[in-house]
């Protein structure tokens, strides 16, 4: 996914190299995110571009895991964002 149009010029600027951003998530037996948390850290650039990762990982739908008998059951994912420099 490319989220630089949610990152303004400022921030995009200082993007120098890719950054990723690893971001678990708790999923529900409906294929809604409840919890997301960012993993590492860094710069205040890193932490800002964390919560942007952070929030997209929350407004994200999944089909929901299935156990064995084919009914919807809770479950967690690693998501990665990356960050790439704007083109020149």
């Amino acid at each position: 996914m490319r989220f630089l149009r949610w990152i303004s010029p400022g921030i995009r600027a200082r993007i120098l190299s890719p950054i990723v951003v690893n971001v678990d998530v708790r999923i529900d037996a409906a294929g809604r995110v409840v919890a997301a948390t960012a993993n590492g850290g860094g710069d205040g650039v890193f932490r800002f571009l964390a919560e942007q990762a952070t929030a997209a990982a929350r407004s994200s739908r999944f089909r929901p895991a299935r156990a064995a008998d084919g009914t919807p059951v809770p479950s967690a994912a690693a998501l990665s964002f990356v960050f790439e420099p704007a083109p020149q």
